[in-house]
């Protein structure tokens, strides 16, 4: 108490020691927290960053884009990825299946709310090229029209002079026709046609109006009550003749491919003045037929034949037919089977045979064939019934068995995801080049990722439709892809994979394995990109995640869109000379997020921040050396009249360095507050100075660690000197 007692009876001098170790302490903890910092972020800046090496397109001999990553490089890159380990950590393991989804909704080209995003050629593109998501639907129609079979021999009798493209046919089957027509007809190319398998049997085109939705994508506009146009198509005239088909009599219609042609038509319109509501509910009453007067006007002003009036806006022929139906191909794969081609002696078509045997490639690149009988086993799905009864009772016969697993098969289909598995999405190129980002949300963390944990990241727009939120759990019932189905939608060419949509659904394909996984992020990227001008991209029914939290092995993809090479940071030149050493000049973009312009400038920060230190501990040295000569040198004349009083060397050493303490815990206390103050400024200063594009960042807790190790030392210090001062000089022993 006396010894407090003293030092406010010296405000000034107490006042002077607490500023000079307040400055000190302060000055400390920013400068050494700055090296620390710096030290901290350069571990952790290769964790913040990867360098990317990207495979680019390759143009085949002939001018052939290539959208996959060829073997040769692959294994290339295998090699230098083990030869080089300082330069090549991994050619990342980016990995797919297929996943049905009951929580969420899938984006649909052809869509109410997404068609004005969409042109003509997204339309056609999802109808014939089959890019499109899988498109189950399972409907009751009253059949109204049923045409005459139409088979693989064409019935022109003209021979064309030029030949006609896709787009000028409405079915596959009708261009499939005039092929053979016009190569039957040509002596030139007979040898050509001899070798052209078709996959079309006889076809039948029924029309009937819907009068029960059994299943289709919860995204479309419900079809009950409007026209369904109906493709059929089967390998032999006794399949279609057994069938029976009768007008008036209700019938079970199930297809892969819907196609809504209102939507299809409003598209068109809009380019025509079209002024009808778009995606308005049909309404009958709206219909009338046009007036002899409205028929000339609309001749005269705008060129247009008008067939009805529909809400007061003309319709044309065509137009109507396609105002309130639908369209849909009833397929059993087993039609899709090549055929043989037999000519008589003149070179003409007398018949098709389908192939007793039917080869394709599996996942592993082996070439599997089975008998034409085996594939029809495996893969036959019902087309078209008629119903007696209810259809409940016709799903609970035996004949309805292979329909009820129709029916739940489409019912996958149409919640149907591709499942990405990656360790980092920004080692996929399409988040690596900017075309997608991470927006609500976050990305998965290091631990989750090594500890397989089930959280995933979906499209923003299938969240807002599905009406998810981050933190939500969906369920990801994951199943594979058989090959051995003609009908895939996982989008490939002749030359590989271009990008994952889910694979078909099938009795052949059941669950592999089911888990919850939680939400903890959006991704944000194009709905629908074409793969032709965007081949590293997704569309937004994919789903990443991480790929150590599935079980079940993946497949490895070889697209652009897949395969990327994760360098170390700072080794893109090194990489760069190996590339052209092998001869693959041109075949790769690299991004490493601005790392090297960030380690460039980080270098110099981190090069001030250490002179900073430097500075820093000279400062502090100074200023607790002169604390030191204040207090608790300046103590002797105290210490002196202490021990003429008697006084023992503990009471005398244990009165300097409390005098000595209370300034050093309050300065402390003090210097370490305001070094936090002046962090965040000196960290602005610092970062301007150098152009560095990154910032320090450090936790509080570090500047109070400093402030209580100086602390430590100051009080070590200042007790070696209270030993010295406190010493006795014989001044009780004189006396």
């Amino acid at each position: 108490m006396k010894t407090i007692k003293q030092l406010v009876r010296q405000p000034l001098k107490t006042l002077l020691g607490v500023i000079l170790m307040t400055l000190a302490v302060a000055v400390l903890c920013v400068c050494i927290g700055q090296a620390l910092a710096a030290q901290t972020t350069k571990k952790t800046l290769d964790e913040r960053f990867s360098t990317v090496a990207i495979p680019s397109l390759q143009e085949d001999i002939g001018g052939i884009d290539r959208y996959i990553v060829e073997d040769e490089l692959l294994e290339w890159l295998e090699k230098i990825a083990s030869e080089h380990p300082e330069i090549v950590k991994t050619v990342a393991p980016n990995r797919f299946l297929s996943a049905f989804i009951p929580e969420m909704l899938p984006y649909n080209t052809m869509q109410a709310d997404n068609v004005n995003a969409l042109g003509l050629g997204a339309f056609t593109k999802a109808t014939y090229a089959g890019e499109t998501y899988f498109d189950s639907a399972m409907f009751v129609i009253t059949l109204e029209e049923v045409s005459k079979p139409t088979g693989p021999v064409g019935s022109q009798e003209e021979e064309e002079e030029e030949l006609l493209s896709r787009d000028n046919f409405a079915t596959l089957n009708d261009y499939y026709q005039y092929l053979e027509y016009i190569y039957s007809q040509s002596k030139g190319e007979i040898d050509r046609y001899r070798d052209t398998t078709f996959t079309d049997g006889y076809t039948v085109t029924l029309k009937g109006t819907i009068t029960e939705v059994l299943s289709l994508a919860e995204t479309y506009d419900n079809p009950l009550g409007r026209t369904a146009k109906l493709t059929l198509t089967l390998p032999n005239l006794e399949e279609i003749e057994a069938l029976n088909l009768v007008p008036g009599e209700q019938y079970i219609v199930y297809g892969v491919d819907y196609f809504d042609d209102y939507l299809y038509l409003v598209q068109q319109m809009k380019t025509t003045g079209f002024k009808h509501v778009p995606f308005a509910p049909f309404d009958p009453k709206l219909l009338r037929e046009p007036t002899e007067k409205e028929i000339q006007r609309y001749k005269q002003n705008k060129n247009i034949n008008v067939y009805m009036i529909y809400n007061n806006a003309p319709l044309e022929k065509w137009q109507y037919e396609l105002f309130n139906s639908i369209s849909m191909t009833l397929c059993n794969p087993i039609n899709l089977l090549p055929y043989e081609v037999v000519l008589d002696e003149n070179g003409k078509v007398i018949d098709w045979i389908l192939q007793s045997e039917y080869s394709y490639i599996d996942a592993n690149g082996e070439t599997v064939t089975i008998t034409a009988e085996e594939f029809n086993r495996l893969y036959e799905i019902p087309t078209i019934a008629r119903l007696d009864g209810s259809v409940e009772d016709f799903l609970a016969s035996a004949e309805g068995e292979k329909w009820q697993a129709a029916l739940e098969q489409s019912q996958a289909n149409n919640h149907g995801f591709a499942v990405v598995g990656t360790q980092d999405v920004h080692q996929l190129p399409t988040f690596s080049l900017g075309d997608s980002t991470i927006g609500e949300g976050r990305e998965f963390t290091a631990e989750e990722v090594a500890s397989g944990a089930k959280v995933c990241i979906i499209h923003e727009w299938i969240a807002e439709k599905s009406g998810l939120k981050i933190g939500d759990t969906i369920t990801l019932n994951f199943y594979g892809t058989d090959y051995g189905v003609p009908y895939q939608t996982t989008l490939s060419d002749d030359n590989g994979y271009l990008r994952p949509s889910a694979s078909m659904y099938f009795g052949t394909t059941p669950v592999l394995e089911s888990a919850d996984y939680t939400i903890v992020g959006f991704w944000q990227g194009p709905l629908w990109p074409s793969a032709a001008s965007n081949y590293y991209s997704f569309s937004s029914n994919t789903v990443f995640v991480p790929s150590t939290s599935v079980q079940t092995e993946m497949e490895q993809r070889n697209s652009l869109a897949f395969v990327s090479v994760i360098l170390e940071n700072g080794t893109i030149e090194q990489f760069h000379d190996l590339v052209k050493r092998a001869g693959y000049a041109g075949r790769f973009k690299y991004d490493d997020q601005g790392y090297s312009d960030i380690a460039m400038n980080f270098h110099n920060y981190e090069a001030l921040a250490e002179q900073i230190m430097l500075i820093g501990v000279e400062l502090y040295s100074i200023l607790l050396l002169l604390f030191l000569l204040l207090y608790p040198t300046t103590q002797r004349k105290t210490v002196r009249t202490m021990e003429s009083l008697g006084c023992k060397f503990g009471r005398r050493f244990g009165h300097v360095l409390l005098s000595s303490m209370t300034i050093l815990v309050l300065a402390s206390a003090l210097g370490g507050y305001l070094g936090t103050m002046l962090w965040d400024r000196v960290v602005m200063v610092l970062k301007e100075t150098t152009e560095s594009a990154i910032a320090l960042q450090l936790e509080p807790n570090v500047l109070k660690q400093v402030a209580t190790a100086q602390l430590a030392l100051s009080l070590t210090l200042s007790s070696f000197i209270a030993i010295f001062v406190a010493i006795p000089r014989g001044i009780s022993a004189r006396r």
